[in-house]
């Protein structure tokens, strides 16, 4: 190499290494305006741009280096990476291919290779990749929890449990594995023995508690008497109508003042509820205050057990509905949640999935409350004349409250719309597939969160189509043959 190249590419990379990443870009530049082709600047800048969230650019920077050594396996575990984070799960299984062909015993690629098969749901086949990859690196902490996501995934809660457990033995406090033990133990009902490995997650993203608001974190051991503190929604939409709950507890702690932070949809749905002084809209001004805690958090504050969980929050702003004339009962149906979430493909249903409900020609009048129906599901709906589409006016959760006011039963899959019809008293039967989210528990039909649930669980294996006409449309009959108006 000419000396003049391995000068600045050694200078760029200690540029970096310094955290002066735009002084390593012009020095990676510079090389290849002396040679376009050079593999170590083009791999190098790929590294910076991925490193940076900026992955199509990263890509395009490998493919280039690639152009130039081909047979750099190294690089295509790299682009592997950047393409699994644009969920390019397919792409990155062949180029995490190639670098396994060029090298067999690259511990890494095998260990990439299982995480990109447990997020297409192909958990099996993931466990053989970090077998393999153990073979090769067997006190690699990273893989061993790796792989006990995998068999947590596959409901194999024993083994997963100990694969968590060798990940921190190997690395005492391994962010990632007490995350994932904790949701094991939350999952098995065990919550005293979970909060502390739940709270963990702020560490590894998994939950946004990470804002830095300039003012101390309640954990519950402080007395709260003349405090003003500041409860803040931290994940999802249900996970905020959930534990709203906790602001009438924080409230009967002495606080002085209780200010929750919601996102916008819920602005209008949850003003003026109970042990709230103030609400905020996330993204605009604060009010002064004390202390903060994330709403998740409160749980583990409060030490609460399955034996003491507080009721449901009551929405004061859910106002009674004009009740629309129906000689039928109304059945609200939602089977879809967020595309984004992380075990969206376990939890959403095609709509197709629902079809032997309308094929049984009950006496039921079907209403959709989903909103921004997936485009396969939006072309079913054309096809179902029973199933009038309710969400044309529905702006905001406020909205939704009052359209649930006139139904009768919400069958739904894990969604914010349960979440809220719940805590409204009204019926609700919830679709959950086979390792649902912790709250849910394991083998009961019933929730401690909410009275008024009935949940349908999916088996492994086992597809929706068949938990539908299997089980949830002969326990729909049954109700309706009673003559139980209210379902």
């Amino acid at each position: 190499m000419n000396p003049m190249l391995g000068m600045l590419l050694q200078q760029g990379l200690a540029a970096w290494q310094g955290g002066k990443p735009d002084q390593a870009r012009l020095l990676f530049n510079a090389v290849l305006q002396m040679d376009a082709r050079n593999f170590d600047a083009l791999h190098l800048l790929g590294l910076m741009a991925a490193d940076s969230g900026r992955h199509e650019e990263a890509i395009a920077l490998y493919e280039r280096a690639l152009g130039a050594a081909p047979r750099e396996a190294q690089a295509l575990l790299n682009m592997a990476s950047s393409l699994r984070r644009l969920k390019r799960h397919e792409d990155a299984l062949m180029q995490l291919d190639a670098a396994l062909r060029l090298a067999p015993g690259m511990a890494e690629a095998h260990h990439n290779r299982g995480n990109v098969l447990r997020e297409m749901g192909r958990a099996e086949e993931a466990l053989l990749d970090f077998a393999r990859a153990l073979q090769i690196v067997p006190n690699d902490a990273d893989c061993h929890e790796a792989r006990g996501t995998a068999l947590f995934a596959l409901g194999r809660f024993d083994e997963a449990h100990a694969a968590f457990a060798a990940a921190l033995a190997l690395r005492p406090g391994h962010p990632n594995a007490r995350w994932n033990a904790s949701l094991l133990a939350l999952l098995q009902g065990d919550l005293p023995a979970a909060w502390e490995g739940y709270e963990a997650g702020g560490e590894v993203g998994t939950r946004d508690i990470r804002r830095n608001f300039g003012k101390p974190v309640w954990r519950g051991t402080t007395p709260l008497a003349g405090q003003r503190i500041l409860l803040h929604a931290e994940q999802g939409l249900g996970d905020t109508l959930q534990f709203c709950r906790y602001a009438r507890r924080v409230k009967d702690a002495g606080a002085a003042e209780v200010i929750l932070e919601v996102q916008a949809p819920l602005r209008r749905l949850l003003d003026g509820l109970d042990g709230v002084d103030r609400l905020c809209v996330r993204g605009e001004a604060l009010p002064a205050f004390d202390l903060s805690c994330p709403l998740l958090s409160l749980p583990a504050c409060f030490g609460s057990t399955l034996a003491d969980l507080p009721p449901p929050a009551r929405f004061p702003q859910a106002a009674q509905a004009e009740q629309i004339s129906s000689a039928r009962p109304r059945i609200a149906l939602v089977w879809s949640g967020n595309p984004e979430h992380v075990n969206d493909r376990e939890r959403s249903l095609p709509l197709r999935a629902l079809k032997p409900l309308f094929d049984a020609d009950l006496p039921v009048q079907w209403v959709s409350l989903q909103l921004n129906p997936r485009p396969e599901d939006a072309v079913c709906m054309q096809t179902q004349a029973c199933l009038e589409d309710a969400t044309h006016a529905l702006q905001d959760f406020a909205d939704t409250a009052r359209r649930l006011q006139d139904v009768t039963l919400l069958i739904s899959a894990d969604t914010a719309v349960a979440h809220l019809a719940a805590s409204l008293g009204k019926p609700v039967w919830l679709l959950l597939p086979p390792v649902p989210d912790w709250r849910w528990l394991l083998g009961r039909e019933d929730s401690p969160w909410y009275p008024t649930m009935r949940l349908f669980r999916r088996t492994q294996g086992e597809s929706w189509h068949n938990v539908v006409e299997e089980r949830l449309l002969p326990a729909l009959c049954s109700r309706l043959t009673q003559g139980e108006r209210n379902v």
